[in-house]
């Protein structure tokens, strides 16, 4: 045995074990791969028991503190959430859909619209989503705070590539059946969520599409046979990807920092200065919800960690999974109160939406690159009285 393989082996362990403290994909790809590899090299792990029993401790010891909050609900509040299995919707389709079926006397309806045949479904469309050429070379995420305009996931000149390469994975033996099952998996926690396709709980496909992309440019590469031939492909190939990466650029630098200002939080930095300046004035700063939240008010005005943590006041969980930072210190981040007019010494912020149409001369506005108003600053002399 290579001198090296062991050290690999406690190596990838390791990795295996911190990907756990990723984001929450990791949390079902991880055991769905390591399930994988322990069916492959089962014959492998029987004949060497001693030494995986050590590296199912050392994997064990890393994940402790984390299957310690197992137990905790608070631990599955988001994933719960957000799955498949929390939409409400589900319950009211599948009654629905007996129903339709009751109309014809259809006995078996139970049989065909139940819940385990709707998740099915509804995951396989998930996952069909995340394959489309929408998603992965056109648009890339319906959320534009993910999505540069013009662009997907990847760069339109390696779609030839990409398909070529999993092709490529079909006919080979050498590792191509472990990048094959570890991109196939790597879809899976996204596709059990809703909202969907989502580029940011898919982080764990990205080393596969890169991985398929580079197989599928060394086949094109190798049916080029003549060496003047294959020297004006690879310059061609490259001058192409080069081309490419620059539209996305340019459209991530400059179009789409304007267009999708509002999703992309603009302002914020101007807001806190502002807030800054003014603060000593008022008793409260109440920023609206649409001002992003507390994490702004920490990074620009450099509250330290140690006061905020006790000072932070949590709202509950709503549907879908999302807690609120209500409040802490003299800011709160919440929505207006209707009596806007009647509130002394406090500084309000939020976009123009958020005043109640009350709003008559604002203290400061803050403005999208395109000129339109982001935020105002009032305070209760900036809006209409009731007899006005």
């Amino acid at each position: 045995m290579n001198k090296r393989k062991p050290l690999y082996y406690w190596f990838s362990l390791i990795l295996f074990a911190l990907s756990f403290y990723a984001y929450h994909d990791a949390r079902i790809f991880t055991p769905l791969m390591l399930l994988f590899l322990v069916t492959v090299k089962f014959k492998q792990i029987k004949n060497e028991k001693a030494k995986y029993f050590w590296g199912l401790a050392l994997l064990l010891t890393f994940l402790f503190p984390l299957l310690f909050n197992i137990f905790n609900s608070s631990f599955w509040s988001r994933p719960a959430n957000t799955s498949i299995f929390a939409d409400k919707g589900a319950v009211a389709g599948i009654e629905m859909e007996r129903g339709e079926d009751s109309f014809y006397d259809y006995q078996p309806a139970a049989f065909i619209h139940n819940r385990p045949l709707f998740y099915f479904f509804k995951f396989m469309e998930n996952y069909g989503k995340h394959l489309s050429s929408d998603f992965l070379f056109f648009k890339g995420d319906s959320v534009q705070i993910y999505q540069t305009i013009g662009s997907g996931l990847m760069l339109l000149a390696t779609a030839p590539f990409f398909l070529a390469g999993f092709v490529q994975l079909f006919r080979k033996n050498n590792g191509s059946l472990l990048i094959l099952v570890g991109f196939l998996l790597s879809l899976t926690a996204s596709s059990l969520t809703r909202f969907v396709p989502s580029a940011s709980r898919i982080l764990m496909v990205a080393p596969f599409l890169a991985i398929i992309v580079a197989i599928g440019l060394i086949w094109f590469i190798e049916q080029v046979k003549v060496l003047n031939y294959k020297r004006v492909f690879i310059v061609s190939v490259s001058l192409s990807l080069a081309f490419n990466f620059s539209i996305y650029l340019h459209n991530y630098h400059l179009h789409t920092p304007l267009r999708y200002a509002k999703e992309w939080h603009y302002g914020m930095n101007q807001v806190y200065r502002e807030v800054e300046k003014r603060q000593s004035e008022y008793e409260t700063v109440w920023l609206s919800r649409d001002t992003w939240g507390y994490i702004y008010a920490l990074v620009y005005l450099k509250y330290p960690p140690s006061q905020y943590q006790p000072r932070a006041k949590l709202t509950d969980l709503n549907e879908y999974g999302f807690g609120w930072v209500k409040s802490f210190d003299k800011y709160i981040f919440d929505e207006f109160p209707p009596d806007l007019e009647s509130r002394e010494k406090i500084l309000f912020v939020g976009q123009p939406g958020d005043f109640w149409g009350k709003l008559n001369k604002p203290l400061k506005e803050i403005y999208y690159p395109d000129g339109k108003v982001a935020f105002y600053f009032a305070d209760r002399t900036s809006f209409k009285l009731n007899d006005e």
